[in-house]
């Protein structure tokens, strides 16, 4: 914005005085912005109909409207969240209005959160007392989110490959892939691919000396206490590859990042819950941590049993046989 002159607009929508000031940058702001749809430009500029509308509206369904306008252009998991984001509005809204027992009756009749509940987190719902109790849970919940969007983006791959089953369930660790990570599991795919089972076996072909790789290297990946870069994948894809540009290697790519950091954040909210939890009244406030969404005690556990169901949620949704979302409930 800066380079674009717009800096002391931008000052002024970063910190305004107050709503009616945030509303007149706004509006000024807008002015700069071919193309924008009449009814925000109304909205911004004071129409009480049009600020109604554009009230209801979550922050992802603000930013896929700023990137498509069509709702048959948003992909399958950027759906769902917005579904949730819609469906849960007037219960959000209860909630910040110290309404809480009626936020949760609302919560409890949503056939979408309903997916994300299980009999721990019901009763911690039920007898919470503020959204401040409710910040393990939460934490928990948006957790097992992430899986889900992660299902629902590679439902929509698949779907645009003609192909019915996961991606990801290749490099997602469960009770049969021992000890293997993410990163672990996606060099063993590529060691198949190429059919070359072992890293000797790789180094020993005249494209691994084209490309100078080093075998310690190759032992990080494979024991998945290193993630390629980028670049490395993409150069070392291309001399083994002959489509190094697949949807589906980069989509096994992106999910092996994705269960890698849904893993760390695990891992590091149960170290401090842990630490935490001195007391047996400590310990209840910190419910459902350290177990995992729907009461699983591992990781690999949550992975084999949730994704699967996520998978085949989202791949329906894209079939349209799926349940479809009612509006703000």
């Amino acid at each position: 914005m800066k380079e674009a002159g717009l800096e002391s607009i931008h000052k002024r929508l970063m910190k305004p005085v107050d709503d009616a000031a945030a509303l007149r940058a706004a509006s000024d702001m807008s002015k700069r912005i071919p193309d924008l749809p009449k009814d925000l430009i109304a909205a911004l500029n004071g129409d009480v109909d049009a600020q109604a509308y554009y009230e209801k509206i979550g922050i992802w369904e603000s930013f896929m409207m700023g990137h498509t306008s069509s709702e048959d252009e948003w992909p399958q998991q950027l759906k769902f969240l917005i579904a949730i984001e819609r469906t849960t509005d007037k219960s959000w809204k209860l909630f910040h209005q110290q309404q809480y027992n009626e936020a949760v009756s609302l919560l409890m009749k949503n056939p979408l959160v309903d997916l994300l509940l299980w009999p721990e987190a019901i009763d911690i719902l039920k007898n919470g007392s503020s959204l401040d109790v409710l910040i393990p849970l939460r934490s928990l919940i948006a957790i097992e989110m992430v899986l889900s969007l992660l299902a629902g983006l590679d439902a929509d791959v698949c779907h645009s490959l003609s192909r019915s089953d996961s991606l990801v369930l290749d490099v997602l660790p469960t009770s049969q892939t021992g000890n293997k990570n993410p990163t672990s599991l996606f060099f063993k795919w590529i060691k198949t691919q190429i059919g070359l089972p072992t890293i000797s076996a790789i180094l020993k072909t005249e494209k691994a000396s084209e490309l100078e790789l080093d075998e310690s290297l190759l032992k990080r990946w494979s024991n998945g206490s290193h993630m390629p870069s980028k670049q490395a994948l993409t150069d070392f894809l291309k001399s083994f590859f002959d489509d190094p540009g697949a949807k589906d290697i980069w989509m096994r790519h992106y999910g092996t990042k994705c269960l890698t950091f849904i893993g760390y954040q695990i891992r590091h909210m149960q170290t401090i819950t842990n630490a935490a939890a001195k007391t047996d009244a400590l310990k209840q406030a910190l419910r459902p941590w350290p177990d995992m969404p729907f009461g699983f005690k591992t990781i690999e556990a949550w992975f084999e049993n949730r994704y699967p169901f996520w998978f085949e949620y989202h791949k329906k949704q894209i079939e349209g046989k799926g349940v479809k979302p009612s509006p703000n409930n």
